[in-house]
């Protein structure tokens, strides 16, 4: 038997879809739209059959749900993660500093070296030092 989807129903089922696609975030766009179509598909079809509220019950919690998802897109590995991307662009930035840092204080030192009372500006060419004009 068909029942007609309220305004109430309609919504439940779209913050049942909304929840798991906020667990799932980790998936690529495109397929989390099609798991949030298809999943708000079902839920459509079952709550003309049995209602919304049930049928919303019936999938379970989106904690779950999600979890299920992931683990058949990544199966058990590690997934990746914006956290770990920060920190290897942090770590990397730091290092990078470092060494453009070092280059820096080596050619000054180089200038000092060479000549000890220098008291001016000297201009480092980097790669186009090797022109010849």
């Amino acid at each position: 038997m068909t029942r007609p989807l309220s305004l109430l129903d309609r919504l439940r089922i779209e913050q049942a879809v909304w929840g798991l696609d906020q667990r799932i975030y980790d998936l690529p766009r495109r397929r989390r739209i099609a798991i949030g179509r298809e999943v708000r598909d079902n839920l459509l079809t079952a709550a003309a059959d049995v209602g919304a509220r049930r049928a919303v019950r019936n999938v379970g919690g989106s904690a779950d749900l999600a979890a299920g998802y992931l683990d058949a897109q990544y199966g058990g590995h590690r997934r990746p993660s914006w956290l770990a991307g920060a920190a290897f662009l942090f770590t990397t930035m730091l290092v990078l500093q470092s060494v453009l840092t070092d280059a820096a204080n080596a050619f000054a030192d180089g200038v000092l070296l060479a000549n000890p009372s220098f008291s001016g500006t000297e201009r480092w060419a980097g790669a186009n030092s090797c022109r010849r004009t």
